[in-house]
């Protein structure tokens, strides 16, 4: 036994503890061998040293001396080396290197702010979804941000015609066009800076030109909504610049639309264009009651008559079960469009004028919608005469006069309304006293009859004179007697 343990003792310092890893399991060399190990081996060499309790702190502080925290990243994991690993990474490593980093709530504001300032937003546009950083973020993207990425949403904020051209051409025109024309009538006719009047018109002709040609190809992809505002649009520049007269004093954009539109007529092919879209649809029923009404208004406004066009909206509104969805301007916009293009159709006007007669109220109507009602009923009862219903338009005309004699005052009736009001009622031969009693004291009650275009004087001199049942009213011509002679003299 003796000589045993002697043999023992011999071999563990002769033999390698490499060769003979499984001495270590007797239990009186553990101890030795686990000290020799740890001196002669190498850490690196034997990391499941690490495991043994007695040895872990002695390792683990070894490790954060010796060992690269780069090459051994789990080792954060351990609770007591957090911190000190954190802090070591936060100064030696990249963030860009390592943004995962980010994630540890004590290192996200350090991280956050170093990112803000040297980190390009453009690059992680991602980095605005961070609550704190919004603010600064969108401030940043304002400054820097090129608004010719986002055309759609600054045709609502440019202050001028021209500048509308200049979104359109930086967006390569590739952009919504009808709010394009929509904006392009808003800011039509305003007051321009003074450089708009020096632009090249040949190359603003060019844009113009190009724009319409974009408009008119793109036809059949457009929805019903923006069909209706294209077609307002234009026909409301159209008609402004009419009214306009010459291109004296015109800006650049104006100048050049006078060009296309009124000289040219650029937009005849491209309203033809549209109205045969509409024409060839199954249905109307994705078109809104004001989209109808804008369409129709818009042809009227132009002159350009489509009878199929307005066939087939007249046989869709005719065919509703109720006309609730529109309002008092629609109403009235479409049968004045009818009106004035000369296409009548009977159910149409029948369907509005029940519908009119059948409401509780027409405080909804203005007095341009008053006006523009019975001016149509009366342009198309001279021109179609045999087939319109009397009863129809008798409670029509009724309901009208009874709600403009109960009105305080007439003081919101321009003088073409008024004068158009008086001279529908005296050419549909609708006996209504009240209704002109009301217009002539509050004509002789007016200061002056400055804003009275001569055409609406005669007009209304012309409905006093040949109106049913209308006793003569020496005052009013006394007024407007008064007025001829001073503006004569």
């Amino acid at each position: 036994m003796q000589l045993s343990s002697q043999k023992d003792h011999r071999m563990l310092q002769q033999q390698s503890h490499y060769d003979r890893p499984q001495q270590k399991q007797h239990p009186h060399n553990r101890q030795h061998y686990d000290h020799h190990m740890l001196q002669q081996s190498s850490w690196n060499a034997r990391p499941q040293q690490n495991q043994h309790p007695h040895n872990r702190p002695r390792y683990d502080h070894h490790m954060l001396q010796q060992s690269s925290w780069d090459d051994r990243p789990q080792q954060k994991q351990h609770p007591h080396n957090r911190p000190r690993y954190d802090h070591h990474m936060l100064q030696q490593s990249s963030h860009y290197d390592r943004p995962q980093q980010k994630q540890h709530p004590h290192n996200r504001q350090h991280y956050d702010h170093r990112m803000l300032q040297e980190q390009s937003r453009n690059d992680r546009p991602q980095q605005k979804q961070h609550p704190h950083n919004r603010p600064r973020y969108d401030h940043h993207m304002l400054q820097q941000s090129s608004w010719n990425a986002r055309p759609m949403k600054r045709f609502k904020d440019a202050s001028t015609a021209i500048e509308l051209v200049q979104i359109a051409e930086q967006s390569k025109f590739d952009f919504d066009l009808s709010g394009f024309w929509n904006n392009m009538s808003k800011k039509f006719g305003k007051n321009q800076p003074h450089d708009d009047y020096h632009q090249d018109r040949g190359e603003m002709n060019r844009k113009l030109t190009q724009i319409f040609e974009i408009t008119q190809r793109e036809v059949p992809s457009y929805q019903s909504k923006d069909l209706s505002l294209i077609i307002h649009g234009i026909a409301k520049i159209t008609f402004m610049l009419k009214e306009g007269g010459s291109t004296r004093n015109r800006n650049c954009v104006e100048a050049v639309l006078h060009s296309l539109l009124l000289d040219n007529t650029i937009h005849c092919g491209l309203f033809d264009t549209m109205a045969n879209q509409i024409v060839a649809l199954e249905n109307l029923t994705s078109f809104s009651s004001q989209s109808l009404a804008n369409i129709v208004w818009a042809f009227a406004k132009v002159e350009l008559p489509h009878q199929e066009l307005f066939d087939k909206v007249a046989h869709h509104i005719a065919s509703l079960q109720s006309l609730d969805e529109f309002n008092s301007q629609a109403l009235s916009n479409t049968v004045w469009a009818f009106a004035t293009t000369g296409v009548f159709h009977q159910e149409l006007f029948d369907k509005v004028a029940h519908h009119i007669v059948s409401l509780q109220t027409l405080d909804e109507f203005e007095p341009q919608h008053i006006s523009n009602t019975v001016w149509a009923y009366a342009k198309a009862d001279i021109a179609h005469e045999a087939l319109f219903d009397k009863v129809a338009r008798q409670e029509l005309f009724g309901r009208i006069a009874e709600y403009i004699t109960e009105l305080h005052s007439l003081e919101e009736f321009k003088p073409q309304a008024i004068s158009n009001t008086v001279w529908a009622f005296a050419k549909t031969g609708v006996s209504q006293p009240e209704v002109f009693d009301k217009v002539a004291h509050h004509i002789v009650s007016l200061q002056t009859l400055d804003e009275f275009e001569p055409q609406h004087i005669a007009n209304t001199l012309w409905a006093f004179a040949n109106a049913t049942n209308i006793p003569f009213h020496e005052p009013l011509y006394d007024k407007i007697s008064d007025i001829i002679v001073a503006n004569n003299s």
